[in-house]
Formats: C-alpha cells, structure tokens, sequence
C-alpha cells in the first residue's frame, strides 16, 4: 500500500531563491517573502492555551494541550490527513502487512533529520533511521515513571525481541500476539512520536522540557519552558516535506503560545490582532456571532471554522470506591438534565446525544441501537432512595474534581451542582486544580468524582472504549471499570475481519459501559475557530489538532484579490 505525505506545523525564517519578492507585513512587523503558487513565507502565528504544557516528552503525553503542541515538534510513523482525516503515512513511506495480520513491515523515507540539538556532535541533528523506531518502541514497552503509554501498548507486541525489529537502515517490522484492528491508528498517537536515543540519555526525567523530534517546529529554547512565560517554536530548517509546488515547508517563521486562563482577556487580544486564532470562545461571544451573521456585527471580518470533534466532556466516577454505589451512580445520571446545561453554557451545537463515542464513528448510524440513560426525575430520586438517601438526607460529603480549562469547566461543575441540589437535593462541593494536579489526582484514583474528558488521537470508536478495557488499572482505564463481558466484547472488536462483526461488538462493548458504570457524558464538542482574514490553508479537524505546516500569512495588498 502506497501512503501519500502531508504532516504538521509552523515557524522562522527562510531565505528563498532570487526568484522571491519582499513585501511589508505590517501586522506581523516582518518580511514576507513570496514562494511559488501564490504562497507566501514569514510572519509568527499567535496562539494561546488555556491551561499549561503537563510535558513534551511522547511517553507521557495524555492531555490535549500537550498533545498539540507536541505535534508541532514530533512525528510519527502514520499521521491523519488534516484535510481529509484519512490515515497516512508520516515518516514511513509505505507499509505492508501479512495475511495473518500479525506481521507489519514499515520502509522508512530517507533524508528525515532530527532538530539541531545539543545532544548530537557539533549540535547537529543526524538522520532518523529504522533503530530509532526500534529504540522509541521498546522503551514505549517498559515501566517507568515517564511512561503512561506502556499500559496500550504492553499486550500488543508479541514478546521476542519486543515485537519491534529494525531489519536494515529504513525498515522495521512490528510483530503482534494477535490481529488489532487499532494497530495503525496507535502508530498515530503521540505516544508513538520518534525522538532520537541521544536526547534520552542527556536529558533524562528532564527530557519533559527538552523536546528533540522531526516535525515543523522545534523548541526555541528550553528556557522558555516555563509557566510564566510563553513558549516559542522556530522553523525547521531541514523539514523533509515540500508543498505540491515544490516549495520547502513550513512557511511560517514559527509559532508563539501564550498560556493565559481568562477567556475574555484572549478574546481581547484577538480582536485586537495580537492573536491569530481563538479555539474556542466564551458564549456571551458565540451569541455576538450569531448577530453578526447578519454582516453588521464585530465578528463580521474574521474568518470563522465550525466542525464536530472526537471528544467526550462526562462525569465520571471511580467504579472501585466505596462512596458511588451502582445505584447512586444511576441516581445521579438520571438527576443531571443535559440539555438544559447544554442550552445554558454550551454555545455550540452540541448535541444531547449520551453515548460514550461521539456521533458517527459507528457506520450507517449504527449507535442508535444504543440504550442510552436521559434526564427522568423520577427515577433518579427512586434510586438515590436505594441508594439510601432518600430526599438527600444522610448524603455525605464529596467533591466534584475539574481542572479549570480558561473557566469552562467550573461554570459546568456549577450547573451541575445547582441540578443535583434541586433534582436530589443533594450538596456537592467543587474541587478545581491546576492540570497536572488533575491529572495525578485522577490518574491515580484518588477522586471518586471528576469532570473528565476523552479526547483521543483516533478516529475509532475502540479509541474511546479502550479507556474501559479492565485489563487496564488507571490509565487509561481512570474509571477501573471491571467487566469480564466488556473485555471480551472488545477484544472480538480488535481481531474481527469484517466490518460488521468489529461493528457489532464494539456496540456491545459500549452498552455494557452505558449499563454498568452510571458514567454520565455531558456533550460532544464542536470546534468552533476564529482567525484572523490573512490566514490561509488553516483547516479545522474532528482531533482538534492543526496542522502548521502549510498555514501561511496572506500580505495584506493582497487579501482583496484572493476573496
């Protein structure tokens, strides 16, 4: 199978060939420099997080701000198409399997240089080779306190050599215990991001800060890394792709990232043009843009992108604490009215939808099958009384764990807790952290109720349920939900050959989480993106992870002619 190219992001400055005219960019108070096709180089994208980096190290990547970021730097064997969504190979060039599907070979592209770093001979990045594959996967297998992926990844490999040999300079081969329908799809996540052995071993436990990869950007300097400061990536000067003219990518000078919390100070910013991109915004903004479609309103010069997105916001519960008993659980999943907290702080067209996978990544609608719980009073105060609290009388106290998310999140965990005061009459507490608080907190089971959210790199529904799989503890598997059914269900999923069948039981695999773990999902996100007029080839994507690598600035003479 032949796999085509296209991969990540932004950054620096390029001197082209005399073939280039420059032109002012007043906005950016830099030169532009004009390539073939129309496209154009230079100029610093302005983005801001609303929470901060936990780590860059692909080993221990599981939130989405990180996650992001890291694919600015890194690259894989497989990518998504941002376009398209389709799976590609990255740095692989192509693959082939065999007809037992246990068996994959990858031949890598030549000429893939890691960044410059202090970790290589005269701080110049080498080659990326096959041994580097080899190296990244068998430590991927191991132990360690950098490692969250291993737990995907442990029962996947065969157990000779790892299941991961480097056979010549540019070919590796992968040898499973048993077919997984996943496999390529795992190749995609940042767990599985190439970095190189030397970085490792200077670096150690600090190599959280100390990113080396193959990707569009690199980190500016280490010494940005740091909460109170902003994050700046460069250009990479040797990034292997070119643009279907044949121009050297990424256009962009680089990529500045500011971490500020408050939602309205971000809007502000950009509406002042000291941003070029707002992920998401504050619904007192949304409903500015709804006026504004009638082409009067401030919102009316930006360019607006809206597409669903492979994510999950739920209320979960950890299955093995002794306070949420199965009957509180479906108490408590019965009281929460989400169509009423969608309507209230969600300015998007969510959807009440409560399965666990978003809508359609089952064929032909397929999770309509689904026996799903809504809002009903009655039962949910019928079970908090077999749960033995009837009217709310005796419960005890607990706290509803959230990291704060730009100030998202508590204004949910606050609906929330007004709902289940006046459904139940119930008293919940809120507990807000700071990411990587969160993240230890529930991690490592320690909140028997939080505010979660599954955002994965896949497009498959096994993606989302693999969070349930018991033979997981922790993570990924946060909730430690135990069912022999489920298990079974889903490993029928993983070495199915048609269609259908993996259909089928992955469907399964989800009505035994709806039936036993009372987990409540509260909406579907929808990407909603604003950027300035002179950004071009920016496309919004259903992982919520851009692509940098071929987003250029549009020179401000121009813009008129390209409407």
């Amino acid at each position: 199978m032949k796999l085509t190219f296209q991969f990540s992001f932004l950054l620096l400055f390029f001197l082209f060939s005399c073939e280039e005219s420059k032109v002012e960019h007043p906005q950016n108070n830099t030169d532009i420099n004009q390539a073939k096709g129309g496209r154009f180089y230079g100029g610093t994208f302005r983005t801001n997080e609303s929470e901060y980096i936990e780590s860059l190290f692909p080993h221990q990547i599981i939130d989405p701000v990180s996650r992001r970021v890291a694919s600015y730097i890194f690259e894989g064997l497989m990518t998504y198409n941002p376009k398209t969504m389709q799976l590609e190979g990255n740095i692989a060039n192509y693959y082939k399997v065999d007809s037992n599907r246990t068996h994959y070979t990858f031949f890598l592209k030549h000429d893939i240089y890691f960044h410059d770093n202090e970790c290589f001979p005269q701080q110049k990045g080498r080659e990326l080779v096959a041994k580097d594959v080899e190296y990244c996967f068998r430590l991927l297998q191991q132990d360690n306190k950098l490692n969250r992926g291993n737990k995907i990844f442990r029962n996947v490999f065969a157990e000779k050599d790892s299941g991961v040999v480097a056979r010549s300079k540019y070919r590796v081969d992968f040898y499973l215990k048993k077919p997984n329908n996943n496999f390529l799809n795992l190749l995609a996540s940042s767990f599985t991001y190439i970095f190189p052995r030397e970085a490792y071993e200077l670096y150690g436990n600090t190599i959280t800060i100390h990113p080396v990869g193959t990707g569009a950007f690199q980190l500016r300097n280490a010494t940005d890394f740091n909460e109170n400061l902003q994050i700046v990536l460069r250009k990479n000067k040797h990034y292997h792709h070119l643009d279907e003219f044949g121009n050297q990518l990424p256009y962009l000078d680089g990529i500045k990232i500011t971490f500020l919390k408050e939602k309205q100070q971000e809007v502000k910013l950009f509406k002042n043009d000291n941003l070029d991109y707002i992920q998401q915004l504050p619904k007192k903004e949304f409903d500015k843009i709804l006026t504004d479609s009638l082409g009067i309103g401030e919102y009316n010069d930006f360019k607006i992108q809206h597409k669903p997105e492979l994510s999950t916001h739920y209320l979960g519960f950890n299955l093995q604490g002794k306070v949420f008993t199965d009957t509180l659980r479906r108490a408590i999943s019965y009281a929460i009215n989400t169509q009423q907290l969608i309507s209230e702080i969600i300015p998007y067209d969510s959807t009440q939808q409560r399965t666990i996978t978003p809508y359609g990544l089952y064929s032909n609608k397929a999770d309509s099958v689904l026996n799903v719980p809504y809002f009903n009073l009655d039962s949910a105060q019928k079970y908090l009384a077999l749960a033995g609290y009837p009217q709310g009388k005796g419960f005890p106290k607990i706290a509803i764990s959230l990291y704060t998310n730009g100030g998202k999140n508590a204004v949910v965990a606050k609906n929330i807790r007004k709902q289940l005061k006046e459904h139940l009459n119930i008293v919940i507490e809120i507990n807000p952290m700071a990411l990587n608080e969160y993240l230890e907190t529930v991690l490592t089971g320690r909140s028997a109720f939080y505010l979660g959210e599954f955002h994965y790199q896949g497009t498959e529904a096994s993606d989302f349920l693999q969070s349930f799989y018991g033979k997981h503890k922790n993570f990924p598997n946060i909730t430690n939900f135990q069912d022999y059914e489920f298990n079974v269900f889903f490993e029928n999923a993983l070495i199915s050959k048609k269609l259908q069948d993996k259909t089928k039981y992955l469907l399964k695999a989800e009505q035994r989480i709806l039936d036993k773990t009372g987990i409540i999902t509260l909406w579907h996100e929808h990407g909603f993106k604003i950027l300035q007029p002179k950004v071009r080839n920016f496309y919004n994507n259903a992982l919520a992870l851009p692509d940098f690598s071929e987003v250029y600035f549009q020179p401000p003479h121009t813009l008129k002619e390209v409407y």
